[in-house]
């Protein structure tokens, strides 16, 4: 029986492997897409609908995946948005993993977010 971590090496495209990822907070979201020395990078803004939507960018594949979700500040799963629960000053987790077929299967927690989280003041 392979494990999860034989398949991540030999297979780094496999989405079926899921992974953890910690992600660092960037103040910008416009520095998520940029190509940085941080392999993992997040941004949560505040759309002028009053939605709040979660960047990230992970190194996968020897490619960068780039998704945008919709987030759930108060930490209720929806349908169309992702929860996100704070674990401690600065550390939110998403408990609810994003899929995206053929790139990646993930389950990310944000670092350095600052303190309160911009959804909190």
């Amino acid at each position: 029986m392979k494990k999860e971590t034989d398949l991540a090496v030999k297979d780094p495209g496999d989405s079926s492997v899921v992974l953890r990822a910690y992600v660092r907070w960037r103040d910008k979201p416009e520095e998520v897409t940029k190509e940085l020395a941080d392999p993992a990078v997040a941004n949560v803004s505040r759309h002028p609908d009053g939605s709040w939507m979660l960047a990230f960018s992970i190194p996968r594949a020897g490619k960068r995946v780039i998704y945008f979700a919709a987030l759930s500040v108060d930490g209720v799963m929806r349908a169309d948005r992702w929860p996100i629960m704070k674990l401690a000053p600065g550390v939110w987790d998403l408990p609810a993993s994003i899929f995206i077929p053929g790139q990646v299967h993930v389950f990310l927690t944000v670092l350095g977010i600052p303190d309160p989280a911009p959804w909190e003041e």
